[in-house]
């Protein structure tokens, strides 16, 4: 199983009973021992993850599935995207999200304003990665990972 799998969607298998979702392989359907600490929310504050994504578009859809799939759990989803009010970002940064999903020149006007904050941040997903380099966010890619 995947980390992200492993941390967000393995303890929560009964979720993926959505209509339009197959059923998981059995494989899937074993739970991998794991630490309390190795998931998100358990016992730790702030932002622990960031998924980074090339449009807003792309970026609400996996925000509106990882809360659906880390609800359950009370994993706390923040989407961060150019063309959405900061100060509602912020305030929901600040409400103790800890799973990030935003595109990648928002997440610097973050990171620049410091109301973001990647001190705890444990995994960092780079979705369609590819795209976001014909977009030409290389330089922007680089300055977050550098973080």
């Amino acid at each position: 199983m995947r980390k992200v799998e492993h941390r967000l969607v393995a303890p929560r298998l009964d979720a993926l009973a959505h209509p339009g979702l197959a059923a998981p392989r059995p494989e899937r359907q074993e739970q991998p021992e794991h630490r309390q600490a190795d998931r998100l929310g358990d016992g730790h504050s702030g932002v622990q993850a960031v998924v980074l994504c090339p449009t807003r578009e792309l970026c609400l859809q996996v925000a509106d599935e990882l809360a659906r799939l880390g609800g359950p759990s009370g994993v706390q989803v923040q989407s961060i995207y150019g063309g959405d009010s900061m100060t509602r970002q912020i305030d929901g940064l600040r409400r103790g999200a800890q799973l990030v999903v935003g595109t990648p020149g928002r997440v610097l006007d973050h990171l620049r304003h410091r109301t973001l904050d990647f001190g705890g941040v444990r995994l960092l997903v780079l979705d369609e990665a590819d795209q976001m380099l014909d977009m030409g966010f290389e330089k922007e890619m680089k300055q977050i990972l550098e973080r």
